[in-house]
């Protein structure tokens, strides 16, 4: 497994658990994630772990990721 999956794996569980704790007033968070700095690969093992909301800057980098 891969760092950035790992610490994607841990933030959601993060957020999970701030969830349980504070679901009354969190509205459920979520986690947007940037693929700027990453490559293709890595951008694919986390929509292969489920994530599927991206924040991108510019259409192209969306496009060449799969995230559009």
């Amino acid at each position: 497994m891969s760092k950035v999956v790992k610490n994607y794996r841990n933030i959601i569980s993060q957020i999970t658990n701030f969830n349980k704790e504070f679901s009354l007033s969190s509205k459920d968070p979520k986690l947007i994630a940037v693929s700027k700095t990453f490559s293709e690969e890595i951008v694919k093992k986390i929509i292969e772990d489920g994530h599927k909301i991206f924040g991108e800057n510019k259409v192209q980098e969306a496009q060449k990721n799969g995230n559009l």
